[in-house]
């Protein structure tokens, strides 16, 4: 490993070894949010304390306030999806863990540093999560992007617990920015913004030869309830590892009508559009489609519409949840 790399990997483990002194986690949740303005760019990175909800201390980057509040709106929420709720994040994530979770990339790693762990939650590694894909190694310009914020989470920190911020507490957002007029940093608290919920643009179809032979296709009187959802295991393509989606569609009696498997790492959209026109090319096109996730709502939109379709979404499909929970055990034997 090149002597600037590891220097870089050395200051990112100071850093939240200097932190981990302070026991964050003792004091703040997940749900605490811990701005950093990054100096010359328009960047904020959002700090989130492991602790509280998850099985293990940590603590958690996420490159915008659009991935933190993705994050908490997943862990926060009922999981009816038995999804990997916590690796469907965009983080970059250090971890105290057990030796037997550390990867080998990591672990050369701590070594080179001539660090390592005492037993279980001990051993601090560090990965970066993106939604559908199991946690990899960072990569170098991550581990310098780390190691800058980790530094000024730590100076956030030290102002906590020296009771620098009277105003501060629990509950409330802290943001620490780059002062050009002072040249200096500040670290101000401000009340708590709102999660931003994810909004999805209208998928437009293109009324191609293809499109009018889906169009012409007969009605039939079924009604498909369909969703997605990533599978809890993962599978390997072209040597990276993923956490593969099910699109899972039934009818009005719990007949399984489409299973189809999605990549990450792939167009879904048009993958969604295929299983619908295999099934309606064998089973005619149904007299309405009801779902219950926004995305496929937005994709399905114009495209029902103007196949004469009606589609419907609901915040939950029960009958749904109970096949797709069957068929997760039998895949999972």
């Amino acid at each position: 490993m090149e002597r600037s790399i590891l220097e870089q990997w050395a200051k990112l483990y100071h850093f939240t070894r200097e932190i981990s002194a302070l026991e964050p986690w003792e004091r703040l949740s997940e749900s605490d949010a811990l701005v950093y303005a990054q100096k010359g760019t328009e960047k904020e990175l959002v700090f989130s304390i492991l602790g509280h909800e998850a099985p293990f201390c940590g603590i958690a980057c996420y490159p915008s306030w659009t991935a933190f509040s993705n994050s908490r709106l997943r862990l926060d929420g009922e999981n009816v999806r038995q999804e990997p709720v916590f690796m469907l994040q965009d983080a970059m994530i250090g971890i105290w863990g057990a030796r037997k979770d550390v990867s080998k990339d990591n672990y050369e790693i701590i070594k080179a540093l001539g660090l390592r762990g005492h037993g279980d939650g001990s051993w601090l590694y560090f990965e970066k999560y993106a939604e559908g894909f199991y946690p990899a190694t960072l990569s170098e310009a991550e581990v310098e992007e780390l190691a800058d914020a980790m530094g000024n989470l730590h100076m956030m920190m030290r102002a906590i617990y020296e009771n620098r911020l009277p105003d501060y507490k629990p509950g409330m957002m802290l943001l620490r920015w780059y002062d050009e007029k002072t040249k200096l940093y500040m670290t101000h608290p401000f009340p708590m913004q709102k999660l931003a919920k994810p909004s999805y643009p209208v998928i437009h179809v293109e009324e191609n030869d293809y499109f009018r032979s889906t169009a012409d296709l007969p009605k039939a009187a079924y009604t498909l309830s369909l969703d997605w959802s990533y599978l809890p295991f993962t599978t390997k393509d072209g040597g990276q590892e993923f956490f593969p989606k099910l699109l899972l569609g039934i009818d009005q009696e719990g007949m399984i009508l489409c299973s189809d498997l999605l990549a990450p790492n792939k167009n879904q959209i048009n993958m969604v559009f295929n299983a619908m026109d295999q099934l309606f090319r064998r089973a005619g096109k149904p007299k309405a489609i009801r779902v219950c996730d926004r995305e496929l709502e937005a994709i399905l939109s114009e495209f029902c519409q103007k196949l004469g379709i009606r589609l419907s979404y609901t915040k939950t499909l029960s009958s749904l949840n109970r096949v797709r929970k069957m068929f997760i055990a039998h895949m999972t034997k």
